[in-house]
């Protein structure tokens, strides 16, 4: 059963790897997550039940530093999904996520350093007495250090992780949103998995450095390791409830075509198009909310949206670049710029200065706007104005 847990672990890294497609390079991530989780399992399971030598003799103490990125990968792909662009690169000091991990690494060379022959006694002596593995040869700290370190780390994480799916929201509208999204409920199924296990090893890392590893209380520490080995085995089996991560799974190629011919050819906003039901929903709900004409105000983004129609803010963002088949800032600037257009087709910003107009359509700097114009209208507002004959600068009745 052990081994399955591990083996399992990996099979779905490979997995969401082989079903990557453009539109979920999110699980680039989930990915590095369930491979971190997968092989800590596998080495932990082998010490302590398999007794492998040749998956030890390939692995210890390699595995150590993947360990170290579950929590990191989990954290990076939670951002990236919730990100506005459906998908979050690395940024410019996202590499210090890693650094941890590198530190375990370069706290392994002795050990790498030993022969072939070194390091099989090594390893023959930790299948004889598993607290043999504490002696590990290391450069800055011993190996029960980094017991220690590994599981607070994820404590960490799983803090920040928490502060980034509420977003500065109460707990009551996450509760709302995992109740009624189920990309929140696999978020919070992933979290509260990844974060019971590493509070799990942290209480159990605390309590074996207090008994200093004692090899007599053996079978006690492999009664112990039972219980995040069995978490661990529940979030590999929680993604088989969430298909739609692996999308494209349970999807043909002509499915998928099909699919994107509809979006391409929905590349104008319609309250009501005939789309699929939830794209229909979010389309009706934005016709509606839109009569207000939100999108003129300054600071008017996706997150307004979401806490002005408590439309999730990723289900915003697949809407935009899924079915409307446009990059959400592209759309406000070009609606913001129609808006410009008519005002100055109908007379209305003929007492206005630029500056008015450009504040009136929701920009707070001249230059922005001025931009966006020229890059909808192939000129500038003033060289707009120059291009309309005077009779047609009236002042409409609606003013």
């Amino acid at each position: 059963m052990v081994d399955f847990i591990s083996v399992f672990g990996i099979f779905i890294s490979i997995l969401l790897l082989v079903f990557l497609k453009p539109h979920n390079k999110s699980n680039i991530y989930l990915s590095g997550f369930f491979f971190s989780m997968g092989s800590m399992a596998l080495l932990r399971n082998t010490i302590l039940y398999l007794k492998n030598e040749t998956i030890l003799q390939f692995f210890l103490p390699s595995l150590f530093p993947i360990f170290v990125l579950s929590a990191p990968f989990l954290y990076l792909y939670i951002r990236s999904r919730l990100s506005s662009g459906g998908y979050r690169s690395f940024g410019k000091y996202d590499f210090l996520h890693f650094i941890p991990s590198l530190i375990v690494l370069i706290n392994f060379i002795p050990h790498f350093m030993l022969s072939s022959e070194e390091k099989t006694l090594f390893v023959r002596s930790v299948f004889v007495d598993p607290a043999q593995i504490l002696y590990l040869k290391t450069l800055f700290f011993p190996l029960k250090v980094n017991f220690l370190l590994r599981p607070l780390g994820g404590v960490i994480y799983f803090f920040f992780t928490i502060r980034l799916l509420l977003d500065g929201q109460s707990w009551s509208n996450l509760m709302m949103k995992v109740k009624s999204d189920s990309d929140y409920q696999w978020f919070a199924c992933l979290t509260i998995f990844m974060g019971s296990s590493h509070a799990m090893m942290a209480g159990l890392s605390i309590y074996f450095y207090n008994t200093n590893f004692d090899g007599a209380l053996m079978d006690s520490y492999k009664f112990y390791m039972m219980f995040p080995a069995f978490i661990t085995l529940l979030m590999n089996v929680s993604i088989l409830f969430f298909p739609k991560i692996l999308y494209g799974i349970f999807v043909d190629d002509q499915e998928e075509k099909t699919d994107a011919k509809v979006s391409m050819h929905a590349i104008k906003f319609k309250g009501g198009a005939n789309v699929e039901l939830e794209f229909k929903e979010i389309a009706d709900s934005l016709h509606e909310y839109f009569q207000g004409k939100s999108y003129l105000k300054p600071g008017f983004n996706l997150s307004v949206i979401t806490k002005e129609t408590n439309i999730p803010y990723h289900k915003l963002t697949n809407y935009f670049t899924m079915y409307l088949g446009v990059n959400f800032n592209d759309w406000k600037n070009d609606i913001r710029v129609a808006h410009a257009v008519d005002l100055i087709d109908h007379g209305r910003a003929k007492n206005l200065t630029l500056e008015s107009i450009a504040y009136s359509c929701g920009y707070l700097s001249r230059s922005n706007f001025v931009n966006a114009f020229r890059k909808k209208m192939g000129m500038t507002p003033s060289e707009y104005v120059k291009s309309i004959p005077e009779i047609s600068l009236v002042t409409s009745a609606e003013f």
